[in-house]
């Protein structure tokens, strides 16, 4: 994990970072998209949900792939990486909850009968905002949602994830052996079961820098998409049936409480696809040679940088907008509109919320005396 290769240190391409920060723009509008078709908010309609599954998916490997490059290009102590990502999720979260306590109540009190929906995660207040704000709100077979806002369970595996990455990249010998071992035990299999998917974007990463620039390479991959599309369906056909048939014999096992919690054999599907779609898409994008500071670079940038925003603040607001507007007589124009506006919101909540960071990690290497 402490690889010093120089190809894992060069930068990534403008284009790249364009086509990166593109893509995780585009998984959070498909997250939100995914949500707004829901039964809650469009009954009658076709139910999206697993579209934004899948974009939780492009997430983590995107997670694992920026939390590669920054241990790797500059290599920094491990208290630290710590404090980076604590800063860089509170900076977040904590906004996010407080507006979930705000407007949660408000639309309980404008609809009884849609908040109905999520009334059953409103008993023992307390204990689920420690639970989220702790991201322990999935150990094991727990599902502690907090209100309205069930977008937060991914970051209590992703949390999780950079916690054990930073104990394997930074330690060594038994004392990282121990660690490892007693968080995995700590936060339970159902977390763990996805972790590979994870650790998949650190792969992407890695793989990205050691054939960036090979123009061959890309050829290839372009003229074997084809025969990988066809390897993808007969696995499909022939394999994943027996896996899922496994993971259903698992559960049963544990009938009130399914051991592997929210990971799935979907999750793989769909990561299997997005890593060599993705591995494909930047080392295309390396090729293409596009100004860093161009205005159209810095306007998705600005954008892109809503996008943690919009993850965790759109549900919420969209149980609070239909609160007033109710669901039956929505017309598409009006969804549309509420999807526009909640994207412009949480574009322009991404400033405050990485001011916020930063003044987070300055209070935190105060009250840790870093330098």
């Amino acid at each position: 994990m402490n690889e010093k290769a120089g190809t894992l240190h060069r930068p990534i391409s403008p284009s790249s970072s364009l086509l990166l920060d593109i893509i995780r723009s585009g998984s959070a509008v498909v997250v939100l998209v995914g949500h707004l078709s829901q039964p809650s908010f469009s009954p009658g309609r076709r139910d999206l949900t697993k579209a934004a599954t899948a974009a939780v998916v492009v997430f983590f490997l995107l997670s694992g792939f920026v939390i590669r490059y920054v241990t790797v290009r500059k290599p920094i102590p491990s208290v630290h990486y710590y404090v980076d990502r604590a800063s860089r999720v509170y900076s977040v979260a904590i906004p996010a909850i407080l507006l979930t306590l705000i407007l949660d109540p408000i639309s309980h009190a404008l609809n009884r009968t849609l908040y109905e929906n999520w009334i059953g995660n409103c008993d023992h207040l307390p204990l689920r905002i420690l639970a989220n704000l702790t991201f322990t709100s999935e150990i094991w077979t727990q599902k502690i949602y907090l209100l309205s806002n069930s977008p937060f369970w991914s970051l209590s595996f992703e949390c999780v994830y950079y916690v054990l990455y930073g104990l394997a990249f930074y330690l060594t010998g038994i004392k990282r052996i121990v660690l490892l071992v007693f968080v995995s035990l700590l936060v339970g299999p159902g977390i763990l079961a996805l972790f590979p998917l994870w650790l998949g974007g650190c792969l992407l990463y890695s793989l990205y820098q050691q054939l960036r620039g090979q123009k061959s390479i890309v050829l290839g991959m372009a003229t074997t998409f084809t025969a990988v599309g066809l390897s993808l369906t007969v696995f499909h056909r022939e394999v994943i049936p027996h896996l899922r048939a496994f993971q259903a014999s698992i559960d049963q096992i544990f009938p009130n409480h399914k051991l592997l919690g929210r990971a799935s054999i979907h999750f793989y599907e769909t990561g299997s696809v997005a890593f060599m779609l993705m591995l494909f898409l930047l080392l295309s994008a390396d090729m293409v040679s596009i100004p860093g500071k161009s205005r159209l670079a810095n306007a998705i940038h600005f954008v892109a940088e809503g996008t943690f925003p919009l993850y965790l603040f759109h549900f919420p607001i969209l149980v609070f907008i239909f609160s007033l507007t109710g669901t039956s007589n929505s017309s598409l124009g009006l969804r549309a509109v509420i999807l526009i506006g909640v994207v412009i919101f949480a574009v322009l909540m991404g400033h405050p919320c990485n001011l916020l960071k930063v003044s987070m990690r300055a209070w935190l290497f105060d009250v840790l005396q870093l330098t």
